[in-house]
Parts: C-alpha cells; sequence; structure tokens
C-alpha cells in the first residue's frame, strides 16, 4: 500500500468520462509506473465514505478520478476519520469532470498524458483548507478545498444538480441556470462579519475562496492564493437585471475590482447568519441552509501538485 493508489472513480463525472476514460486512465498510469486499486463510486458522498474506509485500512494515497464535486467528497472523507492527521494523506485529482475549478486554479494540465507524468513525478502542495459549519440546533461541517458559495451563487449550483441528477449536465446547463436565476433570483438583508467587522448587507451574492474559479471557469477570486492562510472574499451587492447582464462579460474574466456594486476583501474567519433562506454550496456541491460560520485550516492538504509548479 505504500507506494498504491487508492483510486475512486466517479463513473458519471464528466458525462460519464469516468467510466468511459478508466481503462485508458490506467494504461497510461501503469506505463508511468503508477499502480491503482480502482473502486467506483455509486451514489452521492460514496467518494467519502471509500476515503475513509481507506485511510483506516491503511491506505496514504488517494486518487480521485472525477471533478471538482468527486475531489470535495475525497477530501470531507479525509477530514471524517481520525487515525491520521489529514496532511499525512496524499490526494491525487485525475481531471474528466466538467467545470474543472479547482486544476484550473491549479494549473492542472489537460492531458491525460501529462497528468499521469505528474502523478508520477510525486511532487506535492500544501494547499489551505475550509470548514463550513452550518444550521441551528443540529450542526454540521462540510469541508471545501476551492471556493464556498452563497446566496445566488448556491441557487445556480442547487439547480444545476437538478439538472444533473436528471441526467442534464455539462456547462451549458450551468450557463442556462445562472441565466434564468439572474431574473428570478431575489437579493437578502443577511449579517456579515468578516474577521473582527460585523456589517448588515443587501446580499446578492458571496464566495469564500482559496482557488481562483468557479462556475466552470468564472474567475471570480482572481487574486486568491491557495496557501497564504486566507479567503478571498467576494461580495455582490443587489443590482438590477441589466447591471448584472452587462458584468458578465468581466465577470468570467475576473475583471469586477471597480464595479460600484462589487466588494472583495480578505479574511481568515467569515460569518453569515439573519437570513434563513440562504443556501451553501461548497465546490459546486448543495450542502443546506445556515447561519453558517467559515473557518481556514492554513496548509491542510497534501495535494499532487502540477508539473509546472513546485512542491514539496
Amino acid at each position: 500500500m505504500d507506494k498504491k493508489w487508492l483510486a475512486i472513480i466517479n463513473p458519471h463525472a464528466g458525462n460519464d468520462r469516468g467510466l468511459r476514460h478508466w481503462d485508458k486512465i490506467e494504461r497510461l498510469l501503469m506505463e508511468e509506473g503508477v499502480e491503482t486499486a480502482p473502486v467506483f463510486t455509486g451514489y452521492r458522498m460514496h467518494a467519502a465514505e471509500i476515503c475513509k474506509k481507506g485511510v483506516e485500512e491503511g491506505w496514504r494515497r488517494i486518487l480521485a478520478v472525477g471533478g471538482d464535486g468527486t475531489l470535495n467528497e475525497v477530501v470531507n472523507g479525509l477530514y471524517s476519520q481520525d487515525v491520521v492527521p489529514p496532511r499525512e494523506v496524499t490526494v491525487g485529482l485525475f481531471q474528466v469532470g466538467t467545470g474543472n475549478d479547482w486544476a484550473r486554479t491549479m494549473e492542472y494540465p489537460s492531458s491525460y498524458e501529462a497528468m499521469a507524468r505528474c502523478l508520477a513525478r510525486g511532487r506535492t502542495f500544501l494547499q489551505d483548507v475550509g470548514v463550513v459549519t452550518l444550521g441551528k440546533e443540529k450542526k454540521r461541517e462540510r469541508v471545501f478545498v476551492n471556493v464556498a458559495g452563497f446566496g445566488f451563487d448556491a441557487w445556480v449550483a442547487e439547480k444545476t444538480n437538478r439538472a444533473k441528477d436528471r441526467g442534464r449536465g455539462g456547462r451549458l446547463t450551468y450557463f442556462s441556470s445562472l441565466i434564468r436565476g439572474l431574473a428570478a433570483y431575489k437579493a437578502s438583508q443577511a449579517t456579515l462579519t468578516l474577521g473582527h467587522t460585523v456589517r448588515n448587507v443587501d446580499l446578492f451574492s458571496l464566495g469564500v475562496g482559496i482557488g481562483k474559479y468557479n462556475g466552470g471557469g468564472i474567475k471570480q477570486l482572481p487574486d486568491a492564493v491557495m496557501d497564504d492562510g486566507l479567503f478571498d472574499v467576494v461580495l455582490y451587492k443587489k443590482m438590477s437585471l441589466w447591471q448584472m447582464l452587462s458584468s458578465l462579460k468581466q465577470l468570467y474574466r475576473g475583471e469586477l475590482e471597480h464595479h460600484p456594486k462589487v466588494e472583495y476583501h480578505q479574511a481568515d474567519r467569515v460569518t453569515l447568519k439573519d437570513a434563513p433562506d440562504l443556501i451553501c454550496e461548497c465546490d459546486g456541491e448543495s450542502v443546506g441552509y445556515g447561519p453558517f460560520t467559515i473557518r481556514l485550516i492554513p496548509r491542510a492538504l497534501r495535494i499532487v501538485s502540477a508539473c509546472a509548479k513546485g512542491g514539496v
């Protein structure tokens, strides 16, 4: 087990690329000297269960084969076990998903051959991890490695995930949900705390991130650094439909720093309350309603780094 990888494969990732492409991926990994023990997921959060059990059984190398959601589930499984500190386990990602936003920030290569070489090289990177505590009486936690979204961001993710469950995935589905939501979704009054600063805000959407991208390539947090010990936070306040539509191109490019209805901040802790209808998504996965506390754990996940980056 020391050098072998437990491969957790989401067969439905990327319009079933996880299933259709696994044989090719396995062959490429073997050619690079990377041996795997493959396990396919069968339902939501199954990857978390497989990862937790695998670590408890002695696995210290976990490979997620899927997209942002698969990686999120694997990391949540890693954080649900108490056998070893999470950073003692190396996590790799073989991206076959649709959005691949975490991999975009990490500058992962797009070709399977290059990804196999990265995994074989074995260089790693310690990145920050976020934890969302949500709910009132019965609180629960969800770990994220890229971006947690609240309000409109989470509403779009929920609509997109429902479409995926009906077999209608892909970027077009996300963009369709986004456009429909711009006309339908309404801002909420909420109490927002950034560090020690408390404010009442008219919140349309809030992004709390470690990585730069979400939503399949939207550069929502252009200055985010994955190991600086701080969240980058973007707040979108209430705006007209025309203001929203006219800002879409700048939104995708990460060029809204001068927009009068958009604010950027940094903090290592964020709370959001007094808005019972706000929902949350973590790395594109819908997780539920608030109130919310979001805290950061610095350099807490050992991840395989891209070939072009450094490592430890």
